[in-house]
């Protein structure tokens, strides 16, 4: 019951960022709108051996990671912009979701 409260507060607070942003992108409709795609592919080769000869960090050995997602760039004022990209990344079997927002 507590951890229910905790993610509709969460998810609540998600939706009111959200409506204040979209409001701020409504009263701003004299500068476009610009939108794109990214993607990639990571591939690293981690042998890091700590002092008991141990591997050491998150995860030692080859580390292969996929993203992709898009970009949407809002222009607020002459000199504001707002910058969104969602980003959906797949590593080892876990799926990372990243919404980085960006004030310039």
């Amino acid at each position: 019951m507590k951890y229910t409260n905790v993610n509709f507060r969460i998810r609540m607070r998600f939706i009111q960022v959200l409506c204040i942003l979209i409001a701020g992108l409504i009263y701003s409709q004299d500068y476009p709108l610009k939108f794109g795609i990214k993607a990639g592919w990571n591939y690293s080769n981690v042998n890091a051996i700590d002092e008991f000869g141990e591997k050491s960090g998150y995860l030692s050995g080859i580390i292969d990671e996929a993203y992709g997602g898009f970009v949407i760039e809002k222009q607020i004022s002459t000199k504001s912009y707002i910058q969104a990209a969602p980003t959906i990344t797949f590593m080892d079997g876990v799926i990372f979701i990243e919404l980085p927002v960006y004030f310039k």
